[in-house]
């Protein structure tokens, strides 16, 4: 093969598109770099360092439903991570050993009821 994959954007599913915006922008540091339609159709990329989420309005959307994760962002230092976003109120769910895999993990969720883990490989892992 000569193409090389570089990096996945997942993309998160939204009911209220400027909830989101200030959520991502607001708890986990995202900058907003793609800003494109109105709040009822429109979509939004969002970066932080080398790691990019794509909000989409959604009509099916649905708040409630918070059964796992389902995107996950791999990060250098959870832990630094935690303590931003601790800073900002919202509620995380830190996992303070390693899991079998050796990823260190917090769980976020956002408005729109999407979970999403930071991950980070620890060195004895990599």
């Amino acid at each position: 093969m000569s193409a090389t994959l570089q990096s996945a954007v997942p993309v998160l599913r939204v009911r209220d598109v400027p909830a989101a915006r200030a959520f991502w922008t607001d708890v986990p540091g995202f900058g907003m770099v793609i800003d494109a339609g109105d709040p009822v159709t429109g979509f939004g990329v969002f970066c932080r360092g080398g790691a990019r989420v794509l909000l989409t309005a959604r009509q099916g959307a649905d708040p409630r439903v918070r059964d796992t994760w389902r995107n996950c962002l791999h990060e250098d230092d959870v832990a630094a991570l935690a303590t931003e976003i601790r800073a900002t109120g919202a509620p995380i769910a830190v996992g303070t050993e390693p899991g079998p895999d050796g990823v260190r993990e917090i769980m976020l969720d956002d408005p729109a009821g999407n979970r999403v883990a930071f991950g980070q490989f620890l060195p004895e892992a990599a």
